[in-house]
C-alpha cells in the first residue's frame, strides 16, 4: 500500500472514531508518559546503587535518603505498570465502538451493491471482509497500536538515557539495534510474501465453503459434490504447505533478535567491567545499562 493511501485510511479510521477521538489522544499520552516513566526508573536504580555502595564505603548510612529514593523508584514503577488498565479498557471502548460504526457502513453499502457485483465477487470474500477483517482492525487497535507506540517512545527515551549515562556502552546497542533491525526486515520481507499468499488461498477457501455451502442443493442437483470436494482438497493442501512455510520461515525472527541480544550483552558485560575497573563508570551505572539492555532489545537475558 502506498504512503498517500495509507494516509488516507489511517485519517478516516481517525475520523469513524467520533467522539471517541479525544479518548485515544489520551491514551496515546498516558502512554508515552508510562513508557518515559519506565525509561527513568533505571536511572534512579543506578543512584540507588551508587548511593548504597557510598554508604559502605564511607560507613555513613543515611536511611532517609535512601528511602526518598527507593520511593521514587517506587512511584515511577507504579506509574508504569498501573496504567496498563486504563489503557486496556479505553482501547478495548474505541475499538468496539469504531467496528460497529465500520460495520454499519458496510451493512448500509451491502444493501446498496448490484446484483452485477454479487454475481462477480464470490460471497465468502465479501463475508471475510466484513467479518475477518474487522475482526483484524479491532484487535489491533486493542493489542499492536499501543504495543508499537509504546515500544517506540521507550526506544527513543532509553537511547536519550543511555547516551547521556556512558556513550561508550551505548555504542555497543547503537550499532547492534540497527544490525539487528536489518536482519529482522530481511526474513520479515520473504515472510509477507508467503502470508499474502496463504491470506490469498484462505479468501479463496472461505469462497468455495460458503458458496457451496449456501447453494448446496444446486450443487447437488448437477452432481458437482465430488468436484467441489476435489477443488477444496487442491487449495486446502497448497493452503497447508504455505501456512507452514510461513511458520517457518516467521519462526526465524525471534531466535535471531535473542541472539543479537545475547551478543550485545556480552559486550556490554566486557566493555563495562573495563571501564569500571578504569574508574570511569560507576556500578549503578553499569546496572543501568543492564536494565537498558534488557529492555532495548526486547527481550529477558
Amino acid at each position: 500500500m502506498k504512503k498517500s493511501k495509507q494516509k488516507n485510511v489511517i485519517s478516516r479510521l481517525f475520523g469513524d472514531m467520533g467522539k471517541y477521538k479525544s479518548s485515544f489522544r489520551a491514551v496515546f499520552g498516558v502512554i508515552v508518559v508510562i513508557k518515559l516513566c519506565l525509561a527513568a526508573a533505571p536511572k534512579v536504580v543506578s543512584i540507588i546503587t551508587d548511593t548504597m555502595q557510598e554508604f559502605v564505603n564511607s560507613g555513613n548510612y543515611d536511611f532517609g535518603k535512601l528511602l526518598i529514593q527507593c520511593a521514587l523508584l517506587a512511584v515511577l514503577y507504579l506509574i508504569g505498570y498501573g496504567a496498563d488498565g486504563f489503557i486496556n479498557r479505553s482501547l478495548v471502548l474505541i475499538s468496539q465502538n469504531l467496528s460497529l460504526n465500520l460495520r454499519n457502513k458496510a451493512g448500509h453499502k451491502l444493501n446498496r451493491l448490484t446484483i452485477h457485483y454479487s454475481d462477480n465477487h464470490p460471497l465468502g470474500d465479501t463475508q471475510s471482509r466484513v467479518t475477518s477483517d474487522m475482526l483484524n482492525l479491532s484487535n489491533g487497535i486493542e493489542s499492536t497500536l499501543p504495543s508499537l507506540l509504546g515500544q517506540a517512545v521507550l526506544m527513543a527515551a532509553i537511547a536519550i538515557m543511555m547516551l547521556f549515562t556512558n556513550i561508550w556502552l551505548a555504542l555497543i546497542y547503537i550499532i547492534a539495534m540497527p544490525v539487528t533491525f536489518i536482519g529482522l526486515r530481511m526474513i520479515a520481507k520473504r515472510t509477507n510474501k508467503i502470508f499474502k499468499n496463504t491470506n490469498k488461498h484462505l479468501g479463496k477457501m472461505n469462497a468455495l465453503v460458503s458458496d457451496t455451502y449456501s447453494n448446496h442443493t444446486v450443487v447437488k442437483s448437477y452432481s458437482r459434490v465430488d468436484e467441489k470436494e476435489k477443488e477444496f482438497d487442491e487449495l486446502n493442501r497448497e493452503f497447508e504447505k504455505l501456512f507452514v512455510r510461513s511458520r517457518f520461515t516467521s519462526g526465524f525472527m525471534r531466535p535471531f533478535s535473542d541472539l543479537m541480544a545475547k551478543i550485545s550483552y556480552i559486550l556490554l558485560c566486557l566493555t563495562g567491567g573495563f571501564l569500571m575497573i578504569k574508574g570511569t563508570l560507576t556500578l549503578g551505572e553499569f546496572t543501568a545499562f543492564l536494565f537498558y539492555g534488557n529492555k532495548l532489545c526486547f527481550t529477558h537475558i
